[in-house]
Order: structure tokens, then C-alpha cells, then sequence
């Protein structure tokens, strides 16, 4: 995948930030989801992050490390990356930057499924238009507002 639809180092200051500041969690999860995420080990943490937070847990490097051994997610490479990561304190920028690319990701997403089904499988328009329509609900709201206030931008973007 294209890497401007996704940033890594980004991605672990966030974690990392949580990690040591724990009393964000609650504002950042209020702006970002698991798949907001893009490397499936991010998921995963910040998925840790949220049973922790719901157990009344401390979110720390013991309890996310037993938190990913017991749903089989646990990578310790991967964990230690984060760990080493320098932790922000303004994560603000962070968020948005994390978002705008998982936004692009859920669009570039829509636009190959559409492609796919309308051109290769070459599905019956109704078909396609049902597709499009199941997919577009799931889209990020951000992302529905934007194409609600310049829907010829979407279609710029197809």
C-alpha cells in the first residue's frame, strides 16, 4: 500500500504517548477506533487499550503485554517499537493525521470495490449500486459529511 496512507512512527507516538500517560486514553478513544490503525498489531493494542480501560485496568506495558498473549496477538518486537517510540504530549495533530489516512484507506477501498464489481466482475447495475450503498454506511462519518457538503468531489474522486 502507498505509504501516504499510513505512517507508522505516527501510529506508535500515539500508542506510546497512552502508554505513558494513561489518562488520555478516554479523549483519543473518543476520536479514533481500532481500525483507524493501519498495521494490524496497532489494531490490536489499541483494541487491548479499550478492554483494559472497560476492565478498570491499568494501561501499561504488563497488562497490555498479558492483554495481547490472551487474544494470541502478542508481538514483542512490535510492542518494543512502540515502547521505544518518543511519547507526545500534543497528540491533537497526531489524531487528525491518523484519521485523514484511515479516511483515505476506507475511500481508496470503495473506489477498487466499485471498480471491481462494475468493471471485472461485471455485475448487473443494481447489484453495484446495492454494493456502493452497503459500503458507503460503512465509511467513517467524517467521511460521509464531506461527501453530504461536496458530493462532485466524490464523484471527481471515482
Amino acid at each position: 500500500m502507498n505509504e501516504n496512507m499510513y505512517n507508522l512512527n505516527i501510529e506508535r507516538a500515539v500508542l506510546s504517548a497512552i502508554i505513558f500517560d494513561p489518562q488520555i486514553f478516554e479523549e483519543i478513544a473518543s476520536k479514533l477506533e481500532p481500525h483507524d490503525f493501519y498495521l494490524p498489531f496497532h489494531q490490536h493494542t489499541f483494541s487491548a487499550m479499550e478492554e483494559l480501560t472497560r476492565e478498570e485496568k491499568p494501561i501499561d506495558e504488563e497488562f497490555l503485554k498479558s492483554k495481547l498473549k490472551s487474544t494470541n496477538n502478542y508481538d514483542e518486537v512490535a510492542l518494543l517499537d512502540i515502547l521505544t517510540s518518543n511519547p507526545i504530549t500534543n497528540t491533537d495533530a497526531y489524531i487528525e493525521d491518523i484519521k485523514s489516512r484511515s479516511t483515505k484507506r476506507a475511500l481508496a477501498t470503495l473506489a477498487t470495490t466499485i471498480k471491481k464489481v462494475t468493471i471485472e466482475d461485471d455485475l448487473p447495475t443494481e447489484e453495484v449500486m446495492n454494493l456502493v450503498e452497503k459500503n458507503y454506511m460503512r465509511l467513517p462519518k467524517i467521511v460521509l459529511v464531506k461527501i453530504l457538503e461536496s458530493p462532485k468531489r466524490l464523484l471527481y474522486l471515482w
